[in-house]
């Protein structure tokens, strides 16, 4: 049996048509009526830069250091978590009601997500690193299990994949495995800052408080820290990794360096890394798709190696790092509106057959 481990962010969710960044969220939080002074002064700290807080986390890293008092940063960074929490409900439950809307929407919806799974290495720019990785899958003979890495606090990927492999769409060489959301879920536990403590410098001693609250691993060990190592057990058995719609900055620092060690662990280990700017764009030549493909890969390299790694090194990773050009996956809201579309041609083919 191989294995096929997803890590899946926020590009999911944009891609299902959910406003789900931390930009969309803050208009509405700015507004909302504040429970303190100190609240009040944070939101207009973002009201009056909102593109500068594009990245919550990084940005408030920043901003921890305005603080003189722990108890204040824990205020602001709770007082934005419930926030947050509230409005990504109303984004999770107003795609469920488009889908659940009729069998033909949720078919439509659950057949991209299959597709994007089983086939998502198929946007590579040559032929041979296709043929390469289904080598490694052997994806005509071996049963192949899917297991996915959500970063996203919303379960829109976990109920469009109950219709998806439940129904039995994928076949017999298909199953799903586990869905695991490392950074929790809108039913309380989510939790947001950064990779370690060295990240955050602040004029105040950091308790235990603290380093719940905005220290990611500090809060999985504690709250439930099998899923941590569920996830580090699912990159570190995998034949095949797929990142998609996942910055992996700093605040994402350990799971770079799972990916990094899983690489260097074994040559016939191979990363797909979906990143829009190259699968969204429309090319006319192979030879196009190729010198994007080198450069991001290029880039790829050096976030997860950095500067230490010399040329010759980086070059042998080449091989095992493949970026697809000119074809996205995971078409959600396209799907959502082919869907619409045809239950739309169904009701109006039922009227006329009763008129």
């Amino acid at each position: 049996m191989k294995k096929v481990t997803f890590m899946i962010g926020n590009g999911f969710d944009i891609n299902s048509g959910l406003k789900s960044t931390y930009l969309a969220s803050y208009k509405g939080y700015t507004e909302q009526e504040s429970a303190t002074e100190n609240i009040a002064k944070f939101k207009k700290i973002i009201k009056n830069d909102m593109e500068t807080w594009a990245d919550f986390e990084m940005q408030m890293a920043q901003y921890a250091k305005e603080f003189d008092k722990e108890e204040y940063f824990i205020e602001c960074v709770l007082d934005y978590i419930v926030y947050l929490e509230n409005y990504l409900q109303s984004e999770e439950n107003l795609f469920l009601s488009k889908m659940e809307k009729d069998v033909a929407i949720g078919s439509a919806v659950a057949k991209e997500l299959k597709d994007s799974i089983t086939n998502f290495y198929e946007g590579l720019a040559a032929p041979k690193d296709i043929r390469q990785i289904e080598t490694v899958l052997g994806r005509r003979t071996d049963t192949i299990t899917y297991s996915i890495i959500c970063f996203n606090y919303t379960k829109v990927l976990d109920e469009i994949a109950k219709k998806a492999f439940d129904s039995n769409f994928a076949g017999a060489l298909h199953e799903l495995g586990r869905i695991i959301h490392i950074h929790g879920t809108l039913d309380s536990d989510v939790v947001l800052g950064l990779d370690n403590e060295e990240q955050l410098d602040v004029p105040f001693e950091l308790t235990s408080d603290g380093r719940r609250v905005f220290i990611k691993p500090a809060f999985n060990e504690e709250f439930d820290d099998e899923r941590q190592m569920s996830a580090e057990m699912a990159i570190e058995t995998s034949d095949v990794l797929c990142v998609y719609g996942l910055e992996l900055g700093e605040s994402d620092l350990r799971w770079r360096n799972a990916i990094k060690n899983w690489l260097l662990k074994d040559k016939k280990h191979h990363l797909v890394f979906y990143r829009y700017v190259y699968s969204g764009k429309q090319y006319r030549l192979a030879q196009e798709k190729l010198a994007d493909e080198e450069r991001f890969k290029k880039e790829i390299i050096h976030l997860l190696f950095g500067v230490d790694l010399n040329e010759n090194d980086a070059y042998s990773f080449r091989e095992q790092i493949h970026i697809p050009v000119g074809i996205n996956i995971f078409n959600i809201k396209d799907a959502l509106e082919k869907g619409g579309q045809l239950a739309q041609k169904k009701e109006e083919l039922k009227d006329r057959l009763h008129k």
